[in-house]
């Protein structure tokens, strides 16, 4: 499975219609995963680009009808 870039996590969001405030959580999210990343980066084996895009688009399908 490919990982998306930032840019097309974005891409993404965008054709998802998802709202800002939404997006700004996610953004939050992957701020703190970062943080996370940067202190367990020398312990464990963590891909940085897979964290970053699960925190992006870990709410992509909240706000629709069907989300469970």
């Amino acid at each position: 499975m490919k990982i998306p870039t930032k840019e097309e996590c974005y891409l993404l969001l965008k054709e998802n219609n998802v709202p800002l405030n939404v997006i700004k959580h996610s953004e939050i999210v992957a701020d703190v995963a970062s943080q996370i990343y940067n202190q367990l980066k020398d312990k464990f084996e963590i891909d940085l680009r897979k964290l970053e895009a699960a925190a992006l688009l870990h709410d992509i399908e909240k706000l629709k009808p069907n989300h469970v």
